[in-house]
């Protein structure tokens, strides 16, 4: 027997989903014919000061694989069969929680009273650059 559910919602989660497309199908597979699926969770950025390396580096030690930008998160929602696929980001209205973050995070690692584990530079540590908070909101049409 397979559930059918109104819709799906994810919420800080998605960004860990191995394969998102295979994600997307699942939730699709699940979900009743007009339902929905909220995703509201971190994206990739597209930030100008962050190398592969550092992407690599921090998608390794958070588990982030398949690791999206919103527009690619909303290609693969197309791909596994959602329809009416929308996003909407975040970025401004969490900027001052990731400003605040930022600097007690900088303030810690200077102190040396934590490792840095991924070795990053204060510079490259703000997540308002490289990260994209986003709710994506995809409705399938009957």
């Amino acid at each position: 027997m397979t559930w059918q559910f109104d819709g799906c919602i994810s919420q800080d989660a998605f960004v860990h989903a191995y394969s998102k497309k295979q994600a997307m199908c699942e939730s699709l597979r699940v979900t009743k014919g007009g339902g929905f699926m909220v995703v509201s969770d971190l994206f990739k950025g597209e930030g100008q000061f962050v190398s592969a390396e550092e992407f690599k580096t921090f998608s390794s030690a958070y588990m982030v694989h398949d690791w999206q930008t919103p527009a690619q998160s909303v290609e693969t929602a197309q791909q596994a069969g959602w329809t009416d696929v929308q996003y909407f980001d975040f970025t401004d209205e969490i900027k001052v929680s990731f400003q605040k973050l930022l600097k007690r995070v900088t303030t810690v690692v200077q102190s040396g009273k934590i490792l840095n584990p991924l070795n990053l530079k204060p510079r490259n540590l703000n997540p308002h650059t490289w990260i994209k908070p986003c709710t994506l909101h995809i409705n399938l049409k009957p």
